[in-house]
């Protein structure tokens, strides 16, 4: 599915954890395309991992779609 037909995208955080330097955040995406003019909607589920760093910013360490 592409992103380039895409006509709404919902991220909706389902869970968010962890302590000190390591957070993570569950969550599901649902995105709804247009193909053959006609709408399509898919819905995945996600995982990121982020780390803080030496100036206490979080950034993101990994992710994956399901």
């Amino acid at each position: 599915m592409s992103l380039q037909n895409r006509k709404d995208l919902k991220i909706e955080t389902t869970e968010i954890g962890g302590s000190g330097k390591f957070v993570y955040q569950l969550g599901k995406m649902t995105i709804t395309t247009l193909a053959n003019g006609q709408p399509v909607t898919a819905t995945s589920r996600f995982v990121m991992m982020l780390q803080r760093g030496n100036d206490y910013d979080f950034r993101i360490t990994a992710s994956a779609l399901n």
